[in-house]
């Protein structure tokens, strides 16, 4: 089976999950979610407030907590299709690569960059994990397409 991966960090864009799965569901794959909470700040988007955190104070146990219920709300709108939430504290790039090699994913799917800066000035995500390594990026919601 085809293995899809799809990226988010800060907030689930509801519209961006859903196209994830259709993809997923028009490839026979299975579509593994890998939310990454950067190692500087935590935020979730549903029942937790952020929370500002060291490395040194880490609050594991609210951390877990707070992943797990990502983790099933994520799960409770994916139900059309396998999948796997994956719930990391770390680098995204990194994150991503190491998911990727991983789980031998064939397509990563990355939510809207919405500032066309980060695109011209080569910051955007895309252009970052093309240049390390050659699994097919897509951008829901893009415009421009490289």
């Amino acid at each position: 089976m085809k293995t899809i991966l799809f990226s988010i960090s800060n907030t689930i864009d509801m519209e961006a999950l859903l196209y994830a799965q259709n993809e997923a569901i028009k490839e026979d794959a299975k579509l593994i979610v890998l939310y990454i909470t950067s190692p500087l700040t935590f935020s979730s988007c549903y029942t937790y407030p952020s929370v500002l955190y060291s490395v040194a104070n880490l609050n594991i146990d609210n951390i877990e907590v707070a992943h797990e219920a990502l983790s099933q709300k994520i799960s409770s709108i994916l139900e059309d299709c396998p999948h796997q939430v994956i719930c990391l504290i770390g680098p995204q790039i990194d994150s991503i690569l190491n998911v990727a090699k991983e789980y031998n994913v064939e397509k990563i799917i990355l939510p809207y960059e919405s500032s066309i800066i980060d695109k011209l000035s080569n910051k955007s995500m895309k252009l970052k994990l093309a240049k390390k390594c050659d699994i097919p990026i897509d951008i829901f919601g893009s415009v421009l397409t490289e």
